[in-house]
Formats: C-alpha cells, structure tokens, sequence
C-alpha cells in the first residue's frame, strides 16, 4: 500500500496547534501528528497571539494612514478673546473624548472669509456684537475624525478685546454644546491640569502681550 503524508496546517492564523486537512484520496493514509508537550503547546501559542498582534497593529496603522491621507478639509476661525485684565476666555466641552477647554469658534461657512466666519462665531457662542476683530497670531491644522469621517481642520488664531461684562451666553445664538464660559488669568492656565486646546495658549498670548503682532503668525502643534 503507498503511503501518502498529508502535512499539518495552520487553519488560524491565532492558533498554534497543527491539524490534518481531509484526505483527498481515499487511498491514502494519514500519519499522525507527532505528540507535543505542554511547554511546547504553550510556546506555539504565544508565538501565535504575539505574531497576530503585530498584524492587527500593522493592519490598523496603515488604516490610519490611509484615512489621514484621505481626511477631507474643514476651515475653521478661532478667537483669542481677551478682556481688560488680559484674561482669556475659554469654553467648556464634553464630546464624548473627555472634558476640555478650547477658544471660541468654528467652521467657516461657504462664501465666508476667516475674518467674517469669527466675527460670527463671536455672536453665536459668546451673544457678542461689535467686536473689532485683532489679527491673526496662529494657525492650527490638526487631523481628527468628525461625524465618524477623518477630517483635517486647519485653523486660523484671531485676537479680540472685549471687557468681561460684554459676553452674555444669555444672548447667544448657537452653543454648540458648551458646557460653561470661563476667564482664565494666565497664571491659572499656565499651571491647570485641565486639557486646553490649541496647546501652548498660554505661551502664545504672553508673546503677543510682549510682542505684538508676529510677523509671521506661530503654528501650533497640538
């Protein structure tokens, strides 16, 4: 009688214990799979779920990838708003993320320009009008997924003098999920634990304060 080996295989790229496939030929005769021991079993194993591991993290890097390189773009305008006292205002969020500050503003509109875009943003979120709009100090582009889709936001910093008792959420139009409005002295924000965005806020009102105007507006990372 020929005898025919049919070898073992992996049916799973997770498992690590090899069986026979089916045998084809009636004719044939399988041999049986060399016994393995339990340290060996246990080996195989980890050798298994380490290598699967590595897949899944290859896999999901080259999606993320793939899903920045086809992030659709978003313009956005944001506003530095500053009282007499040179505190900030910032706006409380929770979209699910965790808890964070960030200045106000938001999407440009199509037909808007940046300047026009804050300046409404202003009304919207802070119920302020008449605002005289400072220039621009920053930009920001930052990937991120929005309404389950990657989304690029690039972001342009404005600056805006408005005394405290101006800003009346009472009048606002859209607030868009804000949680509280809050004036943060520079030495509070330099030293919260709270997240605030864009980063380095803090660094960039104290150089403009110091400086003035950049003559190229700072990017920002974070």
């Amino acid at each position: 009688m020929n005898h025919k080996w049919v070898g073992g295989f992996f049916p799973d790229p997770d498992s690590a214990i090899p069986v026979l496939p089916p045998v084809p030929d009636g004719n044939a005769t399988t041999l049986a799979v060399p016994s393995l021991t339990t340290a060996a079993i246990s080996e195989r194993r980890a050798q298994a779920t380490a290598g699967s591991r590595r897949r899944r993290k290859a896999l999901i890097a080259g999606w993320l990838r793939y899903c920045m390189s086809a992030a659709r773009r978003r313009d956005a305008a944001r506003v530095i708003v500053l009282d007499e006292n040179d505190r900030v205002l910032l706006l409380r969020y929770d979209e699910g993320g965790g808890v964070f500050w960030a200045t106000p503003g938001g999407a440009v509109d199509a037909g808007e320009a940046h300047n026009q875009a804050a300046l409404r943003e202003l009304k919207e979120e802070l119920g302020v009008e008449d605002v005289e709009l400072g220039p621009q100090i920053a930009s920001r582009a930052k990937t991120h997924m929005i309404n389950g889709e990657p989304t690029e936001q690039v972001e342009l910093y404005f600056t805006a003098r408005v005394p405290a008792g101006q800003v009346d959420p009472a009048n606002a139009t859209q607030t868009d999920g804000i949680l509280a409005w809050q004036w943060w002295t520079l030495a509070d924000l330099d030293r919260t634990h709270q997240t605030v965005y864009p980063l380095g806020l803090t660094t960039l009102i104290e150089r403009y304060l110091r400086d003035g105007v950049p003559t190229v507006p700072a990017i920002l990372q974070g």
